[in-house]
This record gives structure tokens, sequence and C-alpha cells, in this order.
């Protein structure tokens, strides 16, 4: 086979792509809206996607653009496409077709989910300090905690985060802090069974409520 035959063939299936399986969640942005919409996938062709939107949704118009997002196991995948057709149900259908190639953006493991969870524990550098407040997001490395009353040398915390399973116990190293008692943190879970909790409680997030869009470190 010839370079130029190869290029060819890699450009053609580049083209129409088969981006996200069958039943898998996906998320809708219009680009002339602020509503988020989650969907699941119908069908998936050569450059197009039949979605089941969740109920209660708002219509989406034909022809109207719009931004997807979806987890591929590994990476948060990002698209654009147009609607090209819908139908109200229920459930309601929507048909849209891709622009271009879906784009692999970010690694899972640097994903963020939106949690309110209860957060305590200590500064290393101030040991007699019992602080306490609340989780913004997390990902599998990294956490955005709302902690009133950290002492400003603080570094490094010990930290104990309620997950729905129990406390989970890790190290929090201080990569910034914000207003409104905002610190961003990296997160080292203590023992590897904590790491594994952190990553499933992460995975059934992303599944069940789309991705938070806060910076993180």
């Amino acid at each position: 086979m010839s370079v130029l035959t190869r290029l060819r063939r890699r450009r053609e299936q580049r083209a129409e792509p088969a981006p996200v399986a069958d039943g898998e969640q996906i998320w809708i942005s219009p680009r002339q809206g602020k509503d988020r919409l989650r969907a699941s996938v119908a069908t998936s062709g050569p450059g197009t996607l039949t979605l089941v939107l969740a109920p209660g949704s708002p219509t989406l118009r034909r022809r109207s653009r719009v931004e997807l997002d979806w987890i591929d196991g590994v990476s948060l995948v990002q698209a654009r496409g147009r609607v090209v057709s819908t139908r109200a149900g229920p459930p309601p259908v929507v048909e849209i077709r891709l622009k271009g190639w879906p784009e692999a953006i970010e690694r899972r493991g640097q994903l963020r989910v939106a949690a309110a969870l209860d957060v305590s524990g200590w500064s290393l550098q101030d040991p007699t300090r019992l602080l306490a407040g609340k989780t913004v997001d997390l990902s599998e490395g990294g956490a955005l905690l709302q902690l009133p009353l950290m002492p400003e040398t603080a570094s490094t915390l010990d930290l104990r985060i309620l997950l729905p399973d129990g406390a989970l116990a890790a190290l929090g190293h201080v990569v910034r802090r914000a207003l409104d008692d905002l610190v961003a943190v990296r997160l080292e879970p203590k023992w590897p069974q904590e790491r594994e909790r952190l990553a499933r409680f992460v995975a059934a997030r992303l599944r069940d409520a789309g991705v938070a869009r806060r910076p993180l470190p």
C-alpha cells in the first residue's frame, strides 16, 4: 500500500468517526444557551449521533449548534455539531451531525466533578487547630476546598474527606489559595485502597452528573 493511499484512508476514517458507544452518557451544551443537557446515545454512526434526552430537558431547535462532551474511558472527549432532527417523544430524541473530528482534551485522572463533601483535618504546620469545611470539586489527584481559618503558613494538610462509603484519609499539598477561603490541593491518598475509592467516586460522579468546570491543579 502506498503512502498516499494510507493517508487518504486515514483522512476518510477521520471524516466519519463513530465516537461513542451506544448506551453511553453524553452532555450537550447549546451554543446559544446556558443549559447543559444530559442524554444517552441511542445509536452512533459515521459522523452522526442519535441521542435520547433526559426527562424534562428543554427543546433543542433544528439546525441549532451544540457542543458535546463524553468520557471514553481514559479521556474527556469534546466535539461540535448541529441538530438535524428532533422528536418530542416521550422520551425526546435528537439527531446531531458532528462537525469535524472529536478531540480528547483531558485525561480522565485529571477530570473533576462538583461535590459538596464534609472535609476536616489539620495543618502539619499547626497540628493543634482542627479545620473543617467542604469540598467544592474533586478529581482523582486534586481537590478544591472551602476551608475557613486555615493558617497562612500551611503547605500540607492531613485531611479526612467524607465520601458516601466512609472517610477518605489523604494528604493535601497546597497549590494555591483564593478568596472566600478557597484552597486548591494536590491529593495524596494514604493507602492504595484509598486512591481506588477516590477514583471510583469520581468515575461514578462523571457518569451521573457530568464534568465540573472550575480549574483545579
